[in-house]
């Protein structure tokens, strides 16, 4: 360990630490949720980081012995892109990414299930599964009192694909004052005559819930709730948990950092909550800086914070 990891561990933890690659495509949402920590709503530019940009960057990430090979498409709303005309979006990033036999998270509000490309959203899903059937893609699904008739479109969502043959996982996240509505979303999927088994259940450290189902033997759902932050609108919410400068909460479960590229042109450490370290990924002149260079720059601008936070916050890094 040289000095300047030994009193500034945080660019160690960045630089030495597999990484995930996240994508926030858009921050376009047709929601506007009074928890949203991205405050993400219909009144943000109709931008989306392009697929070429993306395919850019997932092929600079492959060959790095530290990328992880876990890619997240998230939002604003990632399926608005079929509300602009732009349906090639979606199904192409998909497409791309498990050719490239990277581990696949889609994250969406469902929102899509009353529109009038519904069954086109299905039917490209579908399609890019069996084009890959031993790449597992991942759906991410908010169940909660936040998101306007979550309950329902969680529960078509998934009805529809434990009714097909093809493999999926859901990962079904809530927060712990509304755990009742998965008990309630898995018995009425039940009901509707779709076989359930469970694998587990376990309550963690945190006092928080996970629980692994198997529906139909095609069908995964990964539940878990957690905690809400403070960040963006959020901070309006009385139960949000405060970030307190500064949270460095950019590790996934599994110790990875979180790299979230969004719609701005900035990459953050971190999805959604903690404090926000950037840097930018658009260069001057419609260019784009490459992922060495972005990664130096987090780790330097962490390194930055690092030291404000020890010399004016009486703060110390504990990992």
């Amino acid at each position: 360990m040289n000095i300047i990891d030994k009193f500034l561990p945080i660019g160690k933890i960045i630089r030495d630490f597999p990484y995930t690659m996240v994508f926030k495509t858009t921050n376009y949402c047709w929601y506007n949720c009074h928890h949203c920590c991205e405050s993400a709503n219909a009144k943000q530019p109709k931008n989306f980081i392009s697929n070429q940009i993306i395919e850019n960057y997932l092929y600079q990430a492959i060959s790095d012995p530290l990328f992880s090979g876990n890619v997240v498409f998230t939002g604003g709303e990632i399926m608005a892109s079929y509300l602009f005309e732009n349906a090639d979006y979606v199904p192409y990033l998909l497409d791309k990414s498990l050719k490239m036999g990277l581990n696949v998270d889609i994250k969406t509000n469902a929102g899509w299930v009353k529109s009038n490309f519904c069954n086109k959203i299905f039917y490209d899903l579908n399609s890019v599964i069996a084009k890959h059937p031993d790449n597992e893609l991942s759906v991410s699904l908010s169940l909660d009192k936040y998101h306007k008739n979550c309950f329902d479109n969680n529960y078509t969502v998934i009805k529809q694909f434990a009714n097909q043959n093809n493999h999926i996982q859901f990962h079904v996240s809530g927060f712990k004052e509304t755990e009742y509505l998965f008990t309630e979303l898995m018995n009425k999927l039940a009901k509707s005559g779709i076989k359930t088994s469970t694998a587990y259940t376990i309550d963690t450290d945190d006092n928080l819930t996970e629980s692994f189902y198997i529906l139909n033997d095609n069908v995964k759902i990964y539940y878990t709730n957690g905690t809400l932050f403070s960040g963006g609108r959020a901070k309006n919410i009385k139960n949000a948990r405060r970030n307190n400068f500064p949270e460095f909460s950019f590790l996934s479960p599994d110790c990875e950092v979180l790299m979230a590229f969004d719609s701005f042109g900035r990459v953050t450490l971190g999805e959604n909550n903690g404090k926000k370290i950037s840097a930018n990924w658009q260069a001057p002149f419609n260019r784009i800086w490459n992922l060495n260079y972005i990664r130096n720059k987090l780790i330097i601008n962490a390194q930055l914070t690092e030291i404000y936070a020890k010399a004016f916050k009486n703060w110390h890094f504990n990992r």
